[in-house]
């Protein structure tokens, strides 16, 4: 049933009665003065009833096409514009149509009818699309630049070691320093995580516009802070943390992004319409990868002075102005959702400011307690320093849930809380542990595969691990790196396309057996690496093709997944949850930023890689079977 959108704002009216609960007798309703409404009960199978209430408080059941409205008051005081006036060749939105300057506020919004689908739907859709997917691209870019600054840092320095040679620590061993220098694109997992949570809430308050404007151009900092740190000979390793801290608003985008992009498109392309969003977006990541090296070589900026041969500070400079500009398109093209956004400007830019703020807080706090911890007795162990990584996750985590229910203006905290129903059903969480699997995985390998293949197969050392030297004919991590963030993103819409076919259960399911498969290749291919400490480069096109497809399959599990949630929501009666649960569990999901390339550099260390991949390989078999048992068994409650 398409749900009527208001002209002017306020709460959805939407909410729904959950499916378990005794089912209501009919009885007759108030509607407007002077009328009564019969409600008339729908039978759900094998349960309660699962209604929908309309503008004026009438109860619908789900599938019943919703009666013409009249005119109702919203309560910000708008009109509604109902389903019944969509008329073919009568847009409802006629100045928010094209690109010259277009209204941003939709007045109503139907996607799921043909005919206003038609008239205008398509366009406005498709518009704001194409301005969403380069925003969230350079949210993915800046985010996962550190995944190629460390390695030339790393390869500068082992040059000449008077090269990036950290001034809090100009005595790290060459262990240590490889190990350390995981912690940067770890630490902008960590913010980006922690960024995603508030985020995912975004959307209802502010509206889509505002959010990924602001977003966007608070990117430039991180980009403007690499460029001076790396400059220097001698830069400073707090400096770099700091960085990659405030590059974590990337990593929040995609959340915001999502749930907004989720609104305009109907359910039956919504698995299409996300999975272009996020394909298009996740694909920063290997253009960062491909562009940052190359605008390292030479002088884009001026002639600067090269250090080492190279100039490694033009990589994150190389996406600043690229910020500034689509910000802006962004804030000309984009709309905003009728029930979204609906105060004043500047009383909208103050919410982003304080639901932004708190992230930068909680992550704050967290990356406070990483420099604070970084030389105790914790960290001595491998063991003290996997569960540091646990330990920042979970205080970032619930310090920002904390900041987000007590520290949230009135308002926003009131449409907070109609959102955080999404936390009431089960399948918040199991689609969230699911979800981890998937885009967890695709963002962590991708801030470490990078830095991996060099650690790996580019030196020869010793029967101890020991390095006796850069490997001559080592495979270049510049080169192929990219390969693996390029392939989970360009397939990720096929994700969503093959589940609009068969169904999100059905796909994520073939693609865990693969995924499994793809992983235990990996940690075999890595053992034997490790066997031939001399030749190592023997083995990587089995690691490199192993690897790839394992990236493959974290890119249809991302959109087969996205499929999934949308659809069971949609079929519990609640599709209204569906946004704000996309967006919170791709925020706890981003975690994977910090723990797989935190686990790595751990592992590197102690010539485990195998270990902690087998590792990871247990996780997705937990994954498969709770899929197959909740969505996919014969006789599950919400086959999907």
């Amino acid at each position: 049933m398409q749900q009527p959108i208001f002209m002017h704002g306020g709460l959805p009216m939407s909410p729904t009665m959950q499916p378990g609960m005794e089912p209501m007798q009919p009885m007759p309703m108030q509607m407007m003065p002077g009328q009564m409404m019969p409600m008339q009960m729908m039978p759900y199978p094998g349960q309660g009833q699962v209604m929908t209430m309309m503008p004026g408080g009438m109860m619908m059941p789900v599938g019943q096409p919703a009666p013409a409205p009249g005119k109702v008051e919203d309560v910000e005081g708008g009109d509604a514009i109902g389903e019944d006036q969509v008329k073919e060749g009568q847009p409802l939105n006629p100045e928010s149509m094209g690109f010259t300057t277009p209204k941003t506020k939709l007045n109503a919004w139907f996607p799921d009818n043909p005919v206003f689908w038609k008239n205008e739907g398509i366009q406005i859709a498709y518009r704001n699309l194409a301005v969403s997917m380069p925003n969230l691209l350079l949210g993915f870019a800046i985010w996962l630049m550190w995944s190629i600054i460390v390695v030339r840092v790393q390869q500068v320095h082992d040059k000449n070691p008077d090269y990036y040679r950290f001034i809090e620590a100009p005595d790290w061993d060459d262990k240590t320093y490889s190990a350390n220098l995981y912690n940067l694109p770890a630490i902008a997992g960590l913010a980006g995580g922690t960024f995603r949570i508030p985020n995912s809430f975004m959307i209802m308050p502010l509206g889509g516009r505002l959010v990924v404007s602001m977003t966007t151009l608070l990117l430039a900092i991180p980009c403007l802070i690499a460029y001076a740190e790396l400059s220097k000979t001698e830069c400073s390793y707090n400096m770099l943390i700091t960085a990659a801290f405030f590059s974590g608003v990337g990593g929040g985008a995609f959340a915001s992004s999502m749930s907004n992009i989720s609104f305009f498109f109907p359910k039956v392309q919504q698995g299409l319409g996300l999975g272009l969003n996020a394909g298009i977006g996740n694909l920063g990541v290997s253009l960062s990868q491909v562009f940052c090296p190359l605008v390292m070589t030479y002088a884009a900026f001026g002639a600067t002075n090269l250090i080492g041969e190279t100039r490694v500070y033009n990589g994150p400079m190389w996406w600043f102005p690229f910020c500034c500009v689509f910000g802006v398109l962004a804030w000309f093209w984009m709309s905003d959702m009728p029930q979204h956004g609906n105060k004043p400007l500047l009383t909208r830019l103050g919410y982003y400011c304080c639901m932004q703020g708190n992230a930068y807080i909680a992550s704050g706090i967290a990356v406070g307690i990483f420099v604070a911890t970084f030389n105790s007795d914790l960290t001595k162990t491998p063991g003290g320093k996997i569960a540091r990584i646990f330990i920042l996750v979970f205080c970032a985590a619930i310090i920002m849930h904390l900041l987000m229910w007590f520290a949230s203006p009135g308002d926003v905290k009131a449409k907070l809380v109609i959102q955080a129903d999404i936390f009431k059903n089960k399948h918040t969480f199991i689609m969230t542990w699911l979800y981890i699997m998937c885009f967890g995985s695709f963002i962590g390998y991708s801030g470490a595969f990078p830095k991996l293949i060099l650690d790996l197969f580019g030196y020869i050392r010793d029967e101890n691990g020991n390095r006796l030297g850069v490997n001559p004919n080592a495979p270049s991590a510049l080169q192929y790196a990219f390969l693996g963030p390029l392939i989970g993103s360009l397939i990720r819409p096929i994700g969503g396309w093959l589940s609009d076919k068969f169904g999100g259960a059905l796909v994520t399911q073939v693609d865990l057996a693969v995924m499994i498969a793809a992983t235990i290749g990996v940690g075999i291919t890595v053992r034997q690496a490790y066997d031939e400490p001399a030749n190592p480069e023997a083995y990587f096109g089995q690691f490199l093709f192993f690897f790839l497809v394992l990236f493959a399959t974290t890119g249809i599990a991302n959109g087969s997944t996205f499929k999934q949630i949308a659809q069971l929501y949609l079929n519990i009666g609640q599709p209204e949850q569906s946004g704000p649960v996309l967006g919170w569990s791709s925020a706890i999901a981003s975690y994977g930023a910090i723990i797989i390339p935190g686990l790595m550099g751990i592992a590197v260390v102690q010539r485990n890689v195998d270990t902690t991949l087998y590792g990871f390989a247990g996780y997705y078999i937990s994954c498969f079977l709770l899929n197959f048992w909740c969505y996919l068994r014969p006789g599950a409650d919400a086959r999907c």
